[in-house]
């Protein structure tokens, strides 16, 4: 049972970083399985994504606007 209390933790973590970051980087992750990517892969990739260096980024290229 806590295996799956662990998973649901991590999980809510990793949902609270990608709406942080915004629609742009939901999309991106969505788009990559929709191209066929593998789910624990992508999901490992982007939960890398820090939201405060994300923001950072963005408004150093305000070219990219956040999505």
């Amino acid at each position: 049972m806590q295996h799956q209390t662990d998973n649901e933790a991590a999980l809510r973590r990793l949902s609270h970083n990608l709406v942080a970051c915004g629609e742009r980087v939901v999309f991106e992750l969505l788009a990559d399985l929709v191209r066929g990517r593998d789910l624990s892969e992508t999901l490992a990739d982007f939960s890398r994504i820090d939201p405060a260096t994300y923001a950072a980024l963005l408004a150093a290229m305000p070219k990219w606007g956040r999505a």
